[in-house]
């Protein structure tokens, strides 16, 4: 940073609005503040030329200037940020690459905190009142700084309201001062003048009280005087009494009540002992003893009875660790300062009796620049453990039994202790076999927390207890909102009677398929969603169509209602006749009263929210939106509520129960089996994908390949560790692959591969069959994946037209006389075929 520069550093979020401020001043100063703004961006990898005359490598040059130009700014700007950053908060940046990036990272830590500083701050504004010991301009100081505080974190308080506060906490003594503030004009009436004023009024109440003490003081040495001086019997008792009457006119410097000195208040001595108590408290901070520090550095554990909590210097050695949101001030006994970045556990081997026995250390607080590791005595003894020690050994004790000792080392006990580096496949195994209610809310798809605990206990799935006070930070930042209009009262009884539909859109980022919007449908009866994801508002027709025959081969049921809209891709010719072949109504909201569908309203919002949160709790590609989108309408459909108390939407609308326990946290790195027909033999047997949903029509889990774009279905696949969160995944290319995994390994059961050539020869002339209408519409995410067998085939929603396009095919081979049906020869093996099943989108096949 600039020499001529000095700013506070970031030290949490008590100075973060204040910091936020000066940071951005300074960037725009130096010319990079459209960094952090997202204005100035990488320039991307594909060089493209500007204009026809411009050559390849008049381009070429021209983008390494670029690249150079934003790599310079992007370093300036991290080192202007990096260096006005204290210790504890800089540990968040230090996986992040670009300037943004560690704004960004600062942003989430600290900006979604705002709301409730906001509202602390108002607290302590409109409820603070003045401290008996702080003079006028104190007083105000205090208030001004609460008042720009405020101002810094987006809610400004007004003069007015700064003025009001001032004369609303001054002392008795100042009750007068209202009517002659109330005679000023209006224009006069300002923060600085009333200061000024009070000033003066302050000066004027302390010389009034000056000279009340004066008297106060001569009265007292006048009668002591006459009680030394005076010989008569009584004289004693008069003057006393005389004093008392004195005593009962005056007032107290410091209540302003009569009858008593300052020294002698109650409320005077109260706020003392309270002023006490609250620096005694005040100080959180650990201590260290000065004699546990030296210079040489050391693995080894030692006993300390001045640090109040354990503490390690290795992150490596913990077990469990939680980085704490603000750091921990360390106290050493020379004077330097240190800081605690995290707390967890570490497991530990102690030397008792000649053997090696397991514990583990509880709330270890991790200290980076610490010298020895401490062993907290005073933290043990608060468990219940009894230190006894000599001049050369100490033991502590529980129940009668050594649990840990010590050897004297120069002035310090020395544990004899070792320390289980914890293994990180080990790690990650417990935590995945361990189910926390954490751990079923992200695999729900960040539900309801009493919704997923009456889920868990319906499906009989065990979950641990420790956590149920968590606080998911994924569902603040996914989900926050405004609060929701009326839900209708009217109720129907079957399926179809009332469908709510929807269209959202057009997105930000196109999904891998190129989809921009989804279609929903709810149904109003039992909740059920069916999703449909589309390019263009062109579509909605088809689609439309496509469900109403879907609703009526799923259920048997029929639709009557429809209810959208009055968008013109729901009220238009074509939508209408559709409606009118098959006997539905249609039902459109008022003009701009999209509240009238809240309904479906209601459920986009869910939705969206649902996936957002998926994705944003994993940092992943904003091009996953349809995958999201997807997988958060599948656990709803799986878990969510109905008309029915007790029932999922999936159980009414297809009178079967669901079952969840093949649910897993999306966006979870997993590693798919790669088949035997698609390897050598010595290629690797798995491919590291991340999971991002499920399949509607086959059982099997979706998963994504970033390397190569790519989204596959399959069934032989392992998770990773469930709560393992991604740096952000962005991809420059987006290509949508349809690819399959095989389901059994076993050759007697293994299909054909098939092998697609865009060469291959024209076996018949197909170019006058015209493909039915029902082919043209392209499901591009949930319906992208084919079935590879005819019963996934003959299950799915697709049913009828598969069913056709089977007939179809096998009239033809008929026609052609293809085939011929004779007796296999003996001692010979007849070659297997297969169905091939493939979606053809365009009309040339």
């Amino acid at each position: 940073m600039e020499d001529s520069v000095r700013i506070t550093k970031l030290k949490g979020m008590e100075n973060w609005p204040l910091w936020k401020f000066q940071m951005r001043v300074i960037l725009a100063s130096s010319e990079v503040g459209s960094i952090i703004s997202g204005d100035w961006t990488r320039p991307s990898p594909k060089i493209t030329r500007t204009s026809e005359k411009e050559t390849d490598e008049e381009a070429k040059l021209r983008w390494q200037n670029q690249i150079n130009n934003w790599k310079k700014a992007d370093s300036k700007c991290q080192k202007l940020i990096v260096t006005s950053i204290d210790d504890g908060p800089l540990q968040y940046l230090i996986n992040c690459e670009t300037a943004f990036e560690m704004w960004e990272k600062l942003l989430s830590i600290y900006e979604q905190k705002s709301e409730a500083s906001i509202h602390l701050l108002q607290q302590k504004f409109f409820s603070y009142s003045k401290d008996p010991m702080d003079d006028i301009s104190t007083h105000i100081s205090k208030l001004e700084n609460l008042g720009r505080k405020l101002s810094l974190a987006g809610e400004p308080i007004t003069d007015n309201m700064v003025m009001t506060k001032i004369l609303m906490t001054l002392p008795k003594d100042y009750q007068h001062f209202y009517s002659a503030w109330d005679s000023i004009p209006t224009g006069s009436k300002t923060v600085n003048n009333l200061t000024s004023r009070l000033l003066i009024e302050e000066s004027r109440i302390q010389q009034i009280k000056g000279e009340v003490g004066d008297q106060e003081k001569s009265s007292a040495f006048s009668a002591k005087f006459q009680n030394k001086s005076s010989g008569k019997r009584g004289s004693y008792s008069k003057n006393k009494k005389e004093l008392i009457n004195t005593n009962n006119k005056l007032n107290c410097f410091y209540c302003g009540k009569k009858g008593h000195f300052k020294r002698d208040c109650k409320s005077y001595l109260r706020s003392m002992e309270l002023k006490k108590t609250s620096t005694s408290d005040s100080n959180e901070n650990a201590f260290i003893s000065e004699s546990t520090l030296n210079n040489t550095t050391t693995d080894m554990w030692v006993l300390d009875s001045g640090a109040s909590d354990h503490m390690c210097a290795k992150l490596e050695w913990f077990s469990s660790y939680e980085p704490l949101v603000n750091t921990q001030h360390i106290t050493i006994g020379d004077g330097s300062n240190l800081y605690a970045t995290g707390k967890g556990n570490i497991n530990i081997l102690t030397y008792i009796n000649g053997n090696w026995k397991r514990n583990y250390l509880a709330n270890v607080l991790h200290v980076p620049d610490l010298k020895f590791n401490l062993f907290s005595c005073g933290t043990s003894l608060d468990k219940g453990l009894k230190l006894t020690s000599d001049n050369k050994i100490c033991e502590f004790t529980k129940n009668g039994q050594v649990v840990l000792t010590g050897k004297r080392n120069g002035r310090l006990f020395e544990l004899q202790v070792k320390v289980e580096v914890p293994n990180k496949t080990e790690c990650y195994a417990n935590i995945a076999v361990e189910n926390t209610l954490q751990l079923w809310h992200e695999r729900l798809g960040h539900q309801n927390i009493q919704y997923v605990k009456n889920c868990l206990v319906k499906h009989n799935i065990d979950y641990t207890t420790k956590d149920e006070q968590f606080f998911c930070d994924d569902c603040i930042i996914g989900k926050q909102q405004r609060k929701s209009f009326d839900k209708s009262t009217t109720k129907h009884t079957n399926v179809g009677e009332l469908i709510h539909a929807d269209l959202c859109g057009p997105m930000q980022k196109d999904s891998i398929g190129g989809s921009k919007y989804f279609l929903l449908f709810k149904d109003d009866f039992s909740h059920f969603r069916t999703v449909y994801f589309i390019k263009n508002k062109y579509e909605v027709k088809n689609i439309i169509e496509i469900f109403i025959k879907g609703i009526k081969t799923d259920t048997g049921s029929k639709v009557k209602i429809l209810r959208t809209d009055n968008g013109l891709e729901f009220v238009n010719n074509d939508i209408t006749s559709i409606l009118q072949k098959y006997g539905i109504r249609h039902q459109t909201t008022v003009p701009y009263t999209p509240e009238q569908n809240g309904k479906v309203e209601r459920e986009n919002r869910t939705v969206v929210e649902a996936a957002r949160t998926m994705i944003c709790a994993k940092n992943l590609d904003v091009s996953l939106w349809a995958e999201g989108v997807n997988t958060a309408v599948y656990i709803l459909n799986m878990t969510g509520t109905s008309s029915e108390k007790g029932k999922p939407p999936y159980e009414l609308y297809f009178k079967v129960k669901p079952d969840i326990k093949h649910l897993r946290v999306f966006g979870t790195v997993v590693y798919t089996h790669i088949p035997k027909q698609k390897r050598r033999k010595w290629d690797p047997k798995s491919e590291k994908g991340i999971f991002v949903g499920y399949s509607n029509d086959t059982k099997g889990y979706r998963v994504w390949y970033s390397k190569s774009n790519k989204i596959s279905l399959c069934r032989d696949i392992i998770f990773e560790k469930e709560c393992t969160k991604f740096e952000n995944i962005i991809t420059d290319k987006l290509e949508f692959t349809e690819t399959s995994t095989q389901i059994e390994e076993n050759e007697n059961q293994v299909k054909d591969e098939v092998v697609v050539d865009n060469n291959r020869m024209v076996l018949r002339d197909r170019s006058t069959l015209k493909p039915p209408d029902r082919y043209n519409v392209q499901s591009f995410i949930a319906d992208c994946v084919e079935p590879l067998t005819f019963n996934e085939a003959i299950t799915g929603h697709q049913v009828n037209e598969w069913r056709c396009a089977m007939n179809d095919e096998l009239m033809s081979l008929n026609k052609n006389e293809t085939w011929t049906l004779v007796d296999l020869p003996r001692n010979k093996v007849a070659l297997r075929n297969a169905w091939v099943f493939k979606t053809k989108y365009k009309s040339d096949g």
